[in-house]
């Protein structure tokens, strides 16, 4: 994403990201940007995968999802410089994803969040980004 890239040209002093996603910048040589996580709480997301209502494909979408939800496909990833925490507890967690017991994950509800988009955007704006 662009915030991790300009932070670590230099171009911006902060940025808010994936813990994953800065993982791979070092590794691309990013080496200044640093991984802070809040003691207070941190926000996360979890990837999904679903099958569009009446698709003509059933069968083969629902062969999609099986593929996807296995060890051996979560683990891809891992392989392409992508570190995040997995869903399936079979598969192989990437040995350089944070670990879920070493954050404080925040409870919130999505819609109430979006309602509070603007309001944090100009927040982050005035007293941030100057």
């Amino acid at each position: 994403s662009a915030p991790g890239r300009m932070v670590g040209m230099g171009e911006a002093a902060v940025g808010l990201l994936f813990a994953h996603d800065i993982i791979k910048y070092q590794e691309e040589g990013f080496d200044t940007l640093e991984l802070t996580i809040p003691k207070d709480g941190t926000g996360y997301e979890t990837g999904a995968v679903a099958v569009i209502k009446n698709t003509k494909n059933q069968e083969l979408a629902q062969k999609f999802i099986d593929w996807s939800l296995g060890a051996s496909a979560q683990e891809v990833g891992q392989r392409t410089g992508s570190y995040q925490n997995l869903t399936n507890p079979d598969a192989k967690e990437p040995k350089k994803a944070i670990k879920l017991s070493d954050i404080n994950p925040i409870q919130y509800d999505p819609s109430e969040a979006g309602k509070e988009r603007k309001r944090l955007l100009d927040k982050w704006n005035s007293e941030v980004k100057k």
